[in-house]
């Protein structure tokens, strides 16, 4: 059976013919949401099973005169991207919220911070390094949030953020670089 007509049996509701058209295509689909997903290798599985459904829900509007392997292909890719996309905006999310949580921690930090039994000193340089914390670039203070003060190792930020190790530790250091010039002001 060709591919057009498998696509014909599912919008008509026949199971057995995605099975096979599964089974046909099966590695095109996975090569494809892997590529288009990036690093984000845990929904893999997720994004290939949205695409099997998707091609039972659309089988009805597939165009007779297109190449099958390339309406696949862009279902795939489509489905990939927003799961990819999803996934980012969900953790950047969760990093507001972490920054948002160390923000309200430092501001108690500085009301139980008592200047009687602090030196000014060591009180202005507490200020000083979290406004060059609160100045970084979002590129420099995401990695170094999540590796001072949440005890990231890099290779879990760099999968995190989809960056790679070599960037992440640069980016960690140069965050170091711009905090210490911050306090020497």
């Amino acid at each position: 059976m060709t591919d057009p007509q498998l696509i014909t049996n599912i919008a008509n509701g026949n199971e057995l013919a995605l099975e096979l058209f599964m089974a046909r295509h099966r590695d095109l689909v996975r090569r494809t949401c892997y590529k288009h997903m990036q690093c984000i290798s845990d929904m893999l599985d997720d994004a290939v099973n949205t695409v099997w459904m998707t091609v039972w829900q659309k089988a009805k509007t597939f165009n007779k005169h297109a190449k099958v392997t390339t309406w696949l292909y862009h279902l795939a890719r489509s489905v990939a991207v927003n799961m990819r996309v999803w996934w980012q905006r969900r953790r950047r999310l969760e990093y507001v919220s972490i920054h948002n949580e160390l923000a309200e921690d430092l501001e108690l930090i500085d009301v139980l911070t008592d200047p009687r039994q602090s030196s000014p000193e060591i009180l202005d340089t507490l200020k000083q390094a979290l406004q060059g914390i609160e100045n970084l670039p979002e590129h420099y203070k995401q990695p170094y949030m999540l590796y001072t003060f949440e005890n990231m190792p890099y290779a879990e930020i760099s999968k995190l953020l989809c960056v790679k190790l070599g960037t992440i530790r640069s980016r960690i250091s140069r965050a170091r670089e711009l905090i210490k010039k911050e306090c020497a002001k």
